[in-house]
């Protein structure tokens, strides 16, 4: 399997899931890391016969529309590293080429496709494109990008609302499969205890602190909270954003009530102490840390965006608020603050549904049928 890294998120826990979970008497599985960084294997542990390989890949540092033709197209460093790439393979020898990387990354696997009739795959997990975020100008060139990109590659969507994006702008190849392959939590492991909730009702969001994720409306929703009863935020993940967060947190007077945990080890005692979970992402694929809030049966609050409402629906196993809009958010947050009976009647719909609809072995077994599907492809 081919990623960016194995940094602390969501991709590093479904690949290291696939790696502990797969028959190891019949797949031989090797990592190949763009970069060196492996920070998830300090809270989560990978098999001992998983081999991991490096190479001195040198990433794009323009993610415009414009730096992304010039990197692929025009790029000396392009070059470099299809070089070093087909080196790597060639040190592997695999019947199957399996990535999770960025779009950006998928050249790489083009000269292989074309001269050792490589199978490649690549697993998708965000939703790339919509009718809003873009212009219709950028949408235009982004969509005629990827299609490009991915024109060698079956694909696996990690989502309904990745697959649909994948078939509304077509972006895979018809001569390609594609595949709908659900991100899932291991619910016998992610399984709530039955304590006596504390009297600070704790709200925690477990995600990287980047642009996209909403921690900003999350914080400023949480300055005009009406509920003044004992409360904490806990904020888990690691900072990409430099502090900002912080500081925005220390400008609003918020310091007493919101705690940045960073990366932590033990996700799922924190998840057992806490009493609600939020995700104001703005853009998803399905993501693994909302399936185990579920799991714990938290009673969640999620923006509408596709990707979190096709598993949350608005009352019956959490609450849904607008996407960015933090009075919206303040006031779904303040609902389950004053209101007990609603936060265990939400949580334990949360559970029932993922319990039903996304376990890790209905997961692992459709990645084997895949492996064994593309293995056998003439």
């Amino acid at each position: 399997m081919v990623l960016p890294d194995l940094s602390i998120g969501g991709v590093s826990m479904v690949v290291l899931d696939i790696c502990n979970l797969i028959n190891e008497e019949i797949f031989n599985i090797h990592l190949l890391l763009l970069s060196n960084n492996t920070e998830i294997l300090n809270i989560r542990q990978l098999k001992k016969n998983i081999s991991i390989n490096y190479i001195d890949y040198e990433f794009t540092k323009d993610y415009s529309i414009l730096g992304y033709f010039k990197f692929i197209f025009f790029s000396e460093t392009e070059k470099k590293n299809i070089l070093k790439f087909n080196h790597a393979v060639k040190s592997i020898i695999p019947d199957i080429i399996h990535f999770h990387c960025n779009p950006c990354e998928l050249y790489l696997g083009h000269s292989l496709a074309s001269k050792n009739k490589k199978r490649l795959l690549i697993t998708d997990h965000l939703v790339r494109l919509n009718n809003v975020d873009y212009s219709k100008l950028a949408t235009l060139a982004l969509t005629y990008l990827y299609r490009y990109l991915y024109k060698p590659y079956n694909v696996i969507s990690v989502s309904q609302a990745v697959n649909d994006c994948i078939k509304t702008f077509r972006i895979s190849n018809k001569s390609k499969s594609l595949f709908l392959v659900n991100n899932s939590v291991d619910t016998d492991s992610f399984r709530p205890l039955k304590i006596k909730e504390s009297k600070e009702l704790k709200v925690i969001y477990v995600s990287r602190i980047i642009g996209h994720k909403g921690h900003k409306e999350l914080i400023d929703s949480w300055s005009i909270l009406k509920y003044k009863g004992s409360k904490k935020l806990l904020i888990v993940g690691p900072d990409e954003l430099k502090g900002s967060l912080k500081k925005q947190v220390s400008d609003l007077g918020l310091d007493e009530t919101v705690d940045f945990l960073g990366s932590v080890s033990d996700i799922k005692k924190l998840l057992q102490d806490s009493t609600i979970a939020v995700f104001p992402s703005h853009k998803e694929g399905l993501p693994v840390a909302l399936l185990e809030k579920m799991s714990m049966a938290l009673p969640i609050v999620a923006s509408d965006i596709p990707e979190l409402t096709n598993i949350i629906i608005d009352g019956e196993n959490g609450l849904v608020f607008k996407k960015g809009d933090s009075l919206d958010l303040a006031k779904k947050i303040d609902t389950l603050l004053f209101d007990a009976d609603l936060r265990t009647r939400l949580g334990n719909s949360a559970r029932e549904t993922v319990v039903k609809k996304f376990s890790k072995n209905s997961e692992i077994q459709e990645i084997t049928r895949i492996y064994h599907l593309l293995y056998n492809l003439k």
